[in-house]
């Protein structure tokens, strides 16, 4: 049993995130989040708030930490704005900056710093308090680059469809171990969300759909500089799929095996392009992010000869 995990009996049967948050006097939101860390039922973790249970079966979940009634603003974060208007803005997150509020992470995430910016958002009170405000995807905190943050209710709800139907394409550049396959390929395996057993996003028939397209740009000295491209939006998805080839991001503590002390500040995994539909004027934009200094330096030790070719793509700076 994990630490501080809880078991009820249900009081209702039918859908689970329904049973649970019944159970509790909860809402269906808290509940479907209990469900998104993992819950047990019959021995095995369910992540479906569709799970259909029966009443009196017993359910075994981890309680959600008691979160802060308000958001902490944080002005000492810095993040550089690629691009802003009334809407919305593509900001460059800086690695090792945690998105959303979390436990040991209440005042220094991306989220204290747009309150810090509430005079730019449309957002109510209440809406910027609440933990998300405008954020419409995620990026893991080790992993540097393009994140879009909407400014407006409606900005918030075009993107999120945006990005529900595949229509936002997010490109990424990885530093992985060894010769990745072959020049094209694409990684279609479901996986299962992390939980809190087991923190890695697995592999698994029962998984949500994930599809993640790659492309070699070179093999070098033992790592491989590859262009990953997302049909879906699972949790470390372009970690997990790279690790489970046998390739994983080299400095990914949480995937990779090995330890290379000369990468301790997280996984080599650079968001470095976004393209969008404007939710307002329905023009196409994309923006493109120079690589950080932590992936040039990697970059040079494993292939000086292409820092030429990034500072074409992206500048010299």
């Amino acid at each position: 049993m994990a630490k501080n995990e809880k078991t009820i009996v249900l009081e209702i049967g039918g859908r689970l995130d329904s049973a649970l948050a019944a159970s509790l006097s909860i809402s269906r939101n808290k509940a479907q989040e209990l469900i998104e860390k993992g819950v047990t039922i019959g021995g095995k973790i369910c992540q479906k708030p569709s799970f259909r249970v029966l009443a009196n079966q017993e359910v075994s979940y981890v309680p959600l930490e008691q979160e802060p009634s308000t958001i902490i603003p944080n002005p000492n974060i810095k993040v550089s704005i690629v691009f802003e208007d009334k809407y919305l803005m593509v900001l460059n997150k800086p690695r090792g900056l945690v998105v959303h509020t979390a436990t040991g992470h209440y005042a220094d995430t991306l989220v204290n710093y747009l309150v810090t910016l509430k005079d730019e958002f449309e957002f109510d009170e209440e809406e910027m308090a609440g933990g998300r405000p405008g954020i419409v995807h995620r990026l893991d905190k080790d992993t540097s680059g393009l994140l879009l943050v909407a400014k407006t209710t409606d900005a918030e709800r075009a993107l999120q469809t945006q990005i529900r139907e595949h229509r936002v394409d997010r490109e990424y550049l990885a530093i992985c171990e060894g010769d990745a396959n072959e020049d094209r390929f694409t990684i279609d395996v479901p996986l299962l969300k992390p939980n809190h057993s087991q923190h890695k996003a697995m592999p698994s028939p029962k998984g949500l759909v994930a599809v993640t397209h790659f492309e070699k740009l070179w093999f070098a000295n033992g790592a491989s500089l590859v262009k990953c491209k997302l049909e879906t939006g699972r949790t470390h998805q372009i970690r997990a799929h790279l690790a489970y080839i046998g390739h994983p991001i080299i400095g990914d503590k949480l995937y990779c095996d090995k330890v290379d002390h000369r990468f301790e500040s997280g996984q080599l995994l650079h968001a470095f392009r976004i393209t969008f539909t404007h939710p307002m004027t329905n023009r196409k934009m994309t923006f493109i992010a120079r690589p950080d200094d932590y992936f040039i330096d990697a970059i040079r030790v494993f292939n000086p000869s292409y820092l030429e070719k990034i500072n074409v793509e992206f500048g010299n700076s």
